[in-house]
């Protein structure tokens, strides 16, 4: 297999994730953790070393023609160790004005603008089971996201 292929794949991984409440002018940074986890080993984090866990992090973009012009509706999703801090992070968190993702090759991708306005902030939607806490975003736009 071409190796230049493989890299231009490995560059989109996710480095870092910066979610920007609504709530709360300081960013919330979360980076993957390195190598496998286990659900088995016990997890004891505070909201400084909040990690996700890169298999839980999904990005999707599908569109349609309105008749007000084209609108693309965009979904982002983690998942990330149910500990103490998931009440805070949800308070916090759930309503974001942006979501920047940082990809391995130094690129970003910005989500959260509707409009030139910005009107409307994203709301999460959540699910928890006593290992991991997904909480996922979805925002219709009339921009269409791209790496940076």
């Amino acid at each position: 297999m071409d190796v230049e292929f493989l890299r231009k794949i490995a560059n989109n991984n996710i480095r870092k994730l910066e979610l920007l409440s609504v709530l709360n002018s300081d960013p919330l940074e979360l980076v993957p953790m390195e190598g496998d986890f286990s659900k088995n080993k016990p997890i004891n984090t505070n909201l400084d070393k909040l990690y996700f866990t890169a298999g839980y992090a999904e990005l999707s973009e599908s569109g349609e023609d309105t008749d007000a012009g084209y609108k693309y509706e965009q979904e982002f999703g983690f998942g990330f160790p149910t500990n103490d801090d998931r009440k805070k992070i949800l308070q916090r968190y759930r309503f974001l004005k942006l979501i920047r993702i940082h990809l391995c090759n130094g690129k970003t991708i910005e989500l959260g603008r509707n409009d030139y306005r910005q009107n409307k902030p994203m709301v999460g939607t959540f699910n928890t089971d006593k290992n991991f806490t997904e909480l996922n975003f979805k925002i219709s736009t009339i921009f269409p996201y791209e790496a940076k």
